[in-house]
């Protein structure tokens, strides 16, 4: 099943500033791929037609604008919405990327193509049909983003309402470029606190800040000055299905959370946000268009990102990947349980930032 794309993918193609894994990440999943380019004087030398594969928001960091380059098609990429069973900065290797020729999904400030196909597609049946079998088993399997194994959580016996407040790595460009007045976890809970003095409020911190991988923790003596309990192993899982509502910057738990029926309000501007399915703090503009959520996730998880299968390389649809993540979830390949292996001892040199 091929995705949603409309650049031309038979055109020579280059990464640019790719590491080592990224480049493996990209030859898996666009084959036409020439080289690595590592540096922007190299791109003056190019004559020719060709695809220019950037990871996320690389050439905003760098100041960098290409729209002169008449010959060279920008292609933004990152990972999908349904990704692997393992933390990407543990190197767990993707089942789904985007490649966006428009922008990119987490930057508000500019349209993506996954902005466009949502205001812009029409959904016939038959997709709608297809995304709501996928919901159907996102939910039936608890799947996630990144599928890791959590502790259950026990609901507190309470009258008040449970509001699940998830934080995020905070030098995450999701809320840089996503995020226009809330820059922090801390900002976060005040601001959700602020607004719901009386309430139970569950703090959920990211996995990678929760497992010291990345920054964003909230110093502990400030932490429950805002929140009753805080959950950094729980299940997101667990924590959406019992939470009267999830309030997000621009975590992609919101999405997860709408997936499952909850009322979410995004203090962000995530890429699921303003298509009146969410209560937006501050709305984008440019999305004027009110969606069904089969439609969000038919845009989304069917149309937008690129699949391929971690077991074999091959192309495969939405559906396929979803069903190669629920196996590998139940029993995980020769092969990932020596990558498995390898990340035990990668850990030990992952640096925080």
């Amino acid at each position: 099943m091929k995705s949603f794309i409309f650049f031309d993918q038979k055109l020579p193609s280059y990464t640019y500033k790719f590491n080592s894994w990224k480049r493996y990440l990209a030859y898996r999943f666009f084959p036409n791929i020439k080289g690595n380019l590592k540096h922007h004087s190299e791109l003056k030398k190019i004559k020719t037609k060709i695809n220019l594969y950037v990871w996320g928001v690389t050439l905003e960091e760098e100041g960098l604008d290409l729209s002169n380059f008449r010959n060279i098609n920008v292609i933004r990429v990152e990972d999908g919405f349904i990704r692997s069973v393992g933390l990407g900065v543990r190197l767990t290797p993707p089942i789904s990327l985007v490649a966006d020729p428009v922008g990119i999904y987490y930057n508000s400030t500019k349209p993506s193509y996954l902005e466009e196909i949502l205001l812009r597609h029409s959904f016939p049946k038959e997709l709608i049909e297809r995304a709501r079998n996928i919901i159907n088993t996102i939910t039936n399997f608890n799947l996630t983003k990144y599928n890791i194994k959590e502790k259950k959580w026990k609901p507190p016996k309470t009258d008040k309402k449970i509001i699940l407040v998830v934080g995020q790595v905070e030098t995450d460009m999701s809320i840089k470029y996503g995020s226009p007045y809330i820059k922090t976890n801390l900002q976060l809970l005040q601001e959700v606190r602020k607004r719901n003095p009386h309430e139970y409020i569950v703090y959920k911190p990211h996995p990678d800040v929760a497992n010291k991988y990345k920054k964003g923790e909230i110093d502990q003596k400030i932490l429950f000055e805002y929140c009753n309990e805080v959950c950094p192993h729980t299940s997101i899982i667990d924590l959406i299905n019992h939470a009267d509502e999830i309030c997000v910057n621009t975590s992609l738990a919101g999405f997860e959370a709408l997936i499952r029926g909850k009322k979410v309000i995004c203090f962000g501007q995530p890429f699921y946000s303003g298509y009146g399915l969410t209560q937006d703090i501050y709305p984008v503009p440019r999305r004027n268009r009110n969606l069904t959520i089969e439609e969000l996730v038919a845009g989304a998880i069917i149309l937008y990102p690129v699949y391929v299968s971690i077991i074999n390389n091959h192309s495969i649809s939405p559906e396929e990947a979803i069903r190669e993540i629920i196996l590998i979830k139940k029993r995980p390949p020769i092969k990932l349980k020596f990558w498995n292996l390898i990340q035990k001892f990668v850990d030990p040199f992952i640096k925080i930032n």
